[in-house]
């Protein structure tokens, strides 16, 4: 699915849109869809959403979340699967159509980082790593949990 078909996000190219965060700070939206790109949309009008920016990420992108400023996004290994994934950080900076992102760093997780969810305060952040049969007999990613 390239576009949503109905509705205010309908002229707007989410990728395959699987996963967002919104920021009422920043009123945007922050979208994965399993691809290499991070969508950046504009919820200042709900009824006039606008798509402000899509960054290429290192690798592709699982989920998202945000608290506050920080902006963690999951990305799978990309040359195998089974080898450990990363988490990318960003920081989130204006408000509505002039929201900008600006990227942190990136640290090491499991294989096949697939959720990822701030605490309350926004100090720390679980990550599962998905354990599932990369292939169909040989090839099996551990699963674990990284904070």
């Amino acid at each position: 699915m390239s576009a949503l078909t109905t509705g205010p996000l309908s002229s707007i190219d989410l990728g395959g849109a699987e996963i967002a965060a919104y920021s009422s700070v920043h009123t945007a939206a922050l979208v994965v869809g399993g691809d290499d790109k991070l969508r950046l949309v504009d919820l200042a009008s709900i009824k006039e959403p606008r798509l402000i920016s899509s960054l290429d990420l290192p690798a592709d992108g699982q989920s998202v979340a945000v608290a506050g400023d920080l902006v963690a996004v999951a990305l799978v290994n990309p040359t195998d699967k089974a080898q450990p994934g990363s988490i990318l950080f960003l920081r989130l900076s204006g408000s509505g159509d002039k929201t900008t992102l600006t990227t942190l760093g990136e640290v090491q997780v499991g294989a096949l980082p697939d959720s990822v969810a701030f605490n309350a305060e926004g100090t720390r952040l679980v990550v599962a790593n998905e354990g599932e049969a990369i292939d169909s007999t040989t090839t099996d990613a551990v699963g674990s949990i990284s904070l």
